[in-house]
């Protein structure tokens, strides 16, 4: 809303870059679209943060749940849970403890992934 990636760096080391998440597939994809153009102003000491994961709330699909937790992960983004790990299953554990995917968040260069072409697929 005011833009911190701008100018929060010297001040915090993580700071909001959208409105709240929604526990949808049209939500995760509206976030991940705010976040093209961002990975300048993100790295070692100052991260983007698209707001937490909806992994598990039982709003979207697990291949979707794959999706944002994929895309957290390159973005490097704060790995922050918004479901209950008290009632996690077994799969959605196995997702948020895959090892591969902290590797690429938490990889020492720390330079956030960012867009490279737009989707061919009609209607997206």
């Amino acid at each position: 809303m005011f833009e911190p990636w701008k100018w929060a760096a010297p001040i915090a080391n993580a700071w909001r870059t959208t409105l709240d998440i929604r526990d949808t597939w049209s939500s995760f994809l509206s976030i991940l679209d705010l976040q093209e153009g961002l990975e300048l102003n993100s790295g070692k000491g100052g991260w983007n943060d698209p707001d937490s994961l909806e992994v598990g709330n039982k709003g979207m699909r697990y291949e979707e749940y794959q999706s944002q937790f994929a895309f957290w992960c390159l973005l490097k983004a704060p790995l922050f849970l918004g479901n209950n790990i008290k009632n996690m299953s077994k799969e959605i554990y196995e997702l948020i403890t895959n090892e591969e995917l902290i590797a690429i968040n938490q990889d020492k260069l720390g330079k956030q992934g960012k867009k490279i072409t737009k989707s061919a697929i009609p209607g997206s």
